[in-house]
């Protein structure tokens, strides 16, 4: 038995990159694709921005930001909120904690968005600071429902 002729045929592929600032950081993306990977790369893009109004610790109006300052009350957060946290506790269970998705209390200590923005050199904090807030950085208190 011989096999049908066939003829596979491809678009031309070209490399597309993005970079933009988003969650605090510079994001680059890159993907080969045929001309319609700027409109992926855009649809991307929005994608992170999304996320980041919902879970941007630095954004008062998040859904992170609600929970954060809610002192341990429920708070009510969209579907994509709950299923990311949802998946950060599956993850910080699975690694036994080796994940820590409640890590913005020690995060703060180091406060690199300042210190960048002040041009200095970002130090270690001290022992004791990070003791205090070592309690707060423990997945164990992420309820979801």
């Amino acid at each position: 038995m011989t096999a049908p002729d066939a003829r596979i045929t491809k678009s031309p592929t070209q490399k597309h990159t993005k970079i933009f600032f988003a969650m605090g950081t510079a994001m680059s993306m890159t993907i080969y694709a045929d001309a319609r990977g700027g409109q992926i790369l855009e649809e991307a893009e929005n994608t992170v921005k999304c996320l980041q109004s919902l879970l941007s610790a630095m954004k008062n109006d998040s859904d992170i930001s609600h929970i954060n300052n809610a002192g341990g009350q429920w708070v009510e957060v969209c579907a994509d909120t709950d299923e990311i946290l949802q998946k950060a506790v599956y993850f910080a269970q699975k690694t036994d904690g080796a994940y820590e998705p409640a890590i913005l209390p020690l995060a703060r200590l180091w406060d690199i968005k300042s210190k960048i923005r002040e041009k200095e050199r970002a130090s270690l904090p001290d022992e004791i600071s990070i003791r205090k807030v070592l309690g707060a950085c423990d997945w164990r208190n992420i309820e979801t429902d």
